[in-house]
């Protein structure tokens, strides 16, 4: 239910947002409320009302209950034997004997009516209790307070005792108990987490987003972050040094020299020891990352050597290199395929073209197109070693 105040503030924004060109199912959208609510709130003369709703006339409801009806519940709960009972086992019981006088959630409403449901039959209300009287300190060291508990402990059967020695007139006021003070221990260790210590951290390398995943030395998730490209530099910069882990794919040599200047121990992990550890259906980033953490983190783990710049440059010269050698035989394998069509076979190997060629050119059979397409393929294939 909006307030009359924010329903105005509302109509002008968007009465305003309308006549500086906007349309109105989006700025209405934007504020939060449909086209119809609009529309509803400024019918009639156009000024917006309140919401008539608290003023409304509501009828009574033809199944509620009567005054005598509700005096019966009152007279049935207040009985000597049910007197300490729920109403979850007065129903039951009156079922037990034929008689249905009202549900289970109508006595509980009555029964609430009256201020009869939080302390039924001999039970005593909560008093309050006041400063003790038998002891009194006026100065320190004059009457000592002590409580023992158990400590919480994680294995089950072992436990240590907390003994609780304080001075009243140091402490001033009600002393709390051994079980107040180790609630209050354990909230605020609670409260006031450990500063996070990632060791390792598994990043999922892409073109534009870079998924991170950090655990701490006991393989605990203390960091989930997504970055862009123009975010990740920095916030390696301000990250405690630890190891970073990466699939050794893509660019990963790159990122691995660029962390490892920054002082951080990098590690390439293949492909194939990750793949495992990916969760069946789930393969996003956040999953990736994950699982390269988790496959770092084995005892039988192997990882890929950085390559250096040098490295990286023999290795593009190879992979170049065999790519126009299969372009080469592609071309050469087109041209016999092409002179199969018109009946022209040679034998295998790459000085055998020019013999094709001579063969297209001494049959006056091939249409000229067919001869325009053998004599491109066979330049662009002469122009392939020169690249």
């Amino acid at each position: 239910m909006t307030r009359l105040e924010d329903r105005q503030t509302l109509m002008a924004e968007i009465t305003e947002a309308c006549a500086a060109g906007a349309r109105l199912a989006p700025a209405c959208s934007l504020a939060g409320i449909d086209v119809r609510t609009f529309q509803r709130w400024r019918e009639g003369d156009g000024q917006v009302r309140a919401d008539r709703r608290p003023e409304a006339v509501r009828p009574q409801p033809a199944h509620a209950l009567s005054e005598a009806e509700r005096a019966r519940i009152v007279a049935l709960a207040n009985e000597p034997r049910f007197a300490s009972t729920p109403p979850a086992r007065i129903v039951p019981a009156l079922a037990d004997e034929g008689i249905y006088v009202a549900s289970e959630a109508s006595f509980h409403r009555v029964l609430r009516d009256q201020g009869q449901m939080q302390h039924r039959g001999r039970a005593r209300p909560p008093r309050s209790a006041g400063p003790p009287s038998t002891h009194v300190a006026t100065g320190p060291g004059q009457v000592w307070c002590w409580d023992v508990t158990f400590l919480k402990a994680r294995v089950q059967g072992r436990w240590f005792y907390l003994y609780l020695i304080l001075d009243l007139f140091r402490w001033g006021g009600r002393p709390p108990t051994a079980s107040m003070c180790q609630d209050a221990v354990v909230t605020t260790r609670v409260r006031e987490r450990p500063a996070m210590s990632v060791s390792m951290i598994g990043l999922d390398t892409a073109k534009s987003v870079f998924q991170l995943h950090g655990v701490d030395a006991l393989g605990k998730v203390q960091l989930k972050r997504k970055l862009r490209r123009d975010e990740l530099i920095p916030f390696f910069e301000q990250q405690p040094r630890c190891t970073v882990v990466m699939e050794a794919c893509g660019a990963a040599h790159h990122w691995a020299r660029v962390l490892s200047g920054l002082g951080y121990e990098v590690k390439l992990i293949a492909s194939e020891a990750v793949r495992p550890f990916v969760k069946r259906g789930k393969k996003t980033d956040p999953a990736d990352a994950a699982a390269i953490c988790t496959a770092a983190s084995r005892a039988e783990a192997k990882f890929v050597a950085v390559k250096s710049l040098e490295q990286q440059g023999v290795l593009a010269l190879h992979s170049v290199r065999s790519l126009l050698v299969k372009q080469q035989t592609m071309l050469a394998n087109a041209m016999r395929g092409l002179a199969t069509e018109f009946g022209l076979v040679v034998p295998k190997g790459m000085d055998k073209l020019k013999e094709l060629m001579r063969l297209v050119e001494e049959d006056k059979s091939i249409p000229v197109q067919a001869r325009e397409v053998f004599a491109e393929l066979h330049v662009y294939r002469t122009r392939i070693p020169g690249q």
